[in-house]
């Protein structure tokens, strides 16, 4: 894809809107881990937009919520925030992106709240990522292909990743 996609997203109750670009727009990674399942349902899945590019309409009513996460260090059990910022609708509730600031450069839009049209993707192409932390009812489609499966987070970066699933969706021009 040689110039981005503008894309469309906004929270239930019309508080909020904001548009982005993105290189990326194909809704493939599908998160598991505990704190997506706790916060916005059974799991999540985000697409990878260019965050110098975040137009927010309602910015006032954008809440950020930064999980606590335990670490051990010396010995001792402590308690950290999260640097993944997932940003919600202070009205409504609806997640609408994370971001990190170890990733800048990038923001990652919650395909739920998409308005644009995104791609269908194929059980056999999407990419289930901390797969521990599945919650022990759902059921990954058997068409997931076995290496598309992560216990953890992959060793490539979602950048990478991206890349790789938009290169064999691209349509020559």
């Amino acid at each position: 894809m040689s110039k981005p996609a503008l894309l469309k997203g906004s929270c239930h109750c019309g508080s909020v809107s904001f548009t982005f670009e993105s290189y990326t727009p194909y809704p493939f990674n599908i998160c598991h881990c505990q704190v997506d399942r706790k916060t916005a349902g059974f799991f999540c899945c985000n697409i990878m937009g260019e965050a110098n590019t975040l137009k927010i309409v309602g910015d006032e009513n954008v809440k950020i919520y930064r999980a606590k996460l335990k670490k051990v260090e010396e010995g001792k059990e402590i308690e950290i925030l999260s640097p993944h910022c997932r940003h919600f609708c202070k009205e409504c509730g609806t997640h609408l992106w994370a971001s990190d600031h170890r990733w800048k450069d990038w923001i990652y839009p919650f395909t739920n709240c998409m308005d644009t049209p995104l791609p269908t993707v194929p059980f056999e192409e999407q990419v289930h990522l901390m797969c521990e932390f599945k919650a022990s009812w759902l059921t990954i489609p058997s068409e997931v292909k076995p290496e598309n499966k992560y216990q953890g987070y992959p060793s490539e970066s979602i950048e990478a990743v991206s890349y790789t699933h938009l290169r064999a969706h691209e349509t020559p021009e």
